[in-house]
């Protein structure tokens, strides 16, 4: 093989990675990531047991009308989003279980470990 062909090959490798790396970081993005999706309008917030929580329901109103928890450390105000979902009307019911879990729609969650994302999650995950 000549040297030509060799940096030819070695250049279309290199711009087919770049390719495939950019269609996996959109993908990741759009479908499984969920802090970058939308703050929306704030309508409810519930206090954990121990006041150290603070779930914040929220309604974005994209194509459909979603709903998104937020999950609120009162100690060191970092906030992860553990439920995303839509079609659900704009009643949601958020209560504590304990200081760890809490039920979300009907769904069961561990506030540390759980996240409920509807575009990749099934239906009944949490149920």
């Amino acid at each position: 093989m000549s040297l030509r062909l060799l940096k030819i090959v070695k250049k279309f490798v290199g711009l087919l990675a770049i390719i495939l790396l950019i269609i996996v970081l959109f993908y990741y993005f759009t479908f499984y990531d969920m802090s970058l999706l939308p703050k929306g309008k704030l309508i409810n917030e519930v206090y954990s047991p121990n006041r150290e929580y603070i779930a914040k329901l929220y309604i974005v109103e994209t194509a459909e009308l979603c709903l998104k928890v937020d999950i609120v450390n009162t100690k060191t105000y970092k906030t992860k989003t553990i439920y995303w979902s839509w079609d659900e009307g704009d009643n949601c019911r958020i209560e504590w279980l304990d200081n760890e879990y809490i039920l979300i729609n009907g769904r069961k969650m561990n506030i540390n470990t759980d996240t409920y994302n509807r575009r990749v999650d099934s239906d009944d995950k949490y149920k």
